[in-house]
């Protein structure tokens, strides 16, 4: 009994310990929409065809924001492996349909970690970023 209390104990410290190592996003700031970018249809013509016909490539998303902030303007690429932040239910393809020029959203300043092609989540000192889908907070349209 006492060496399940131990293990109990010590499996309990080593999670809180890892929690701990998480970094999560930080110093969220709210802005307006005021321009949007992307293509989002994931299909596009192709002229590279084989034996002269026409043929169709698949096209990695892109979505992109441009958001008036008190603290400045914030150009934000949504990232499409949904894979660099916070783990949820958002993707690209619903934030670019939820948000349109006027939509009111909370997004953090300072985000950790990278994608599966290592591109790095957060913002460069000149307010240029990219964040996960789910680290985007939509407050009203």
């Amino acid at each position: 009994m006492k060496f399940k209390k131990s293990l109990a104990s010590l499996v309990l410290t080593g999670a809180l310990g890892f929690y701990g190592c998480t970094r999560s996003p930080k110093n969220y700031v709210e802005g307006e929409v005021v321009e949007r970018y992307g293509t989002l249809s994931g299909l596009v013509e192709s002229s590279d065809a084989l034996f002269g016909n026409e043929s169709v490539k698949i096209e990695q998303p892109s979505y992109l924001m441009r958001v008036n902030t008190k603290n400045g303007e914030y150009i934000i690429q949504v990232d499409a492996l949904d894979d660099s932040g916070s783990s949820g239910p958002q993707t690209i393809h619903n934030i670019a349909a939820a948000t349109k020029i006027g939509t009111k959203i909370k997004f953090p300043t300072k985000a950790y970690g990278t994608n599966r092609k290592l591109q790095p989540a957060g913002f460069s000192s000149g307010n240029v970023g990219m964040l996960d889908p789910d680290d985007i907070q939509i407050l009203k349209n």
